[in-house]
């Protein structure tokens, strides 16, 4: 089948029709790979894994452009993961 446009590989993953490293592989830039990493920790958040949540924000604090929403929302949710 055709790929998608970004972001609907992100509603894929969500929807368990991708996995992770599909997801990460559907990535193409900064941009996109900032969100992936900020939607995927979200995901691991959601399931109560904090240690991979915080290394997938800390990824996304790494690589997120300064101007996307997913960069403050990553600074917000690092700041209130526990430990």
């Amino acid at each position: 089948g055709k790929a998608r446009p970004w972001p609907y590989p992100v509603t894929s993953f969500y929807l368990d029709q991708l996995s992770i490293e599909e997801l990460d592989g559907a990535a193409a830039d900064d941009g996109q790979k900032c969100e992936a990493n900020f939607y995927v920790g979200e995901w691991h958040l959601l399931k109560g894994d904090v240690a991979s949540a915080r290394k997938r924000f800390d990824q996304a604090l790494a690589s997120c452009p300064s101007n996307f929403i997913e960069r403050r929302m990553t600074e917000t949710e690092a700041k209130r993961l526990p430990g």
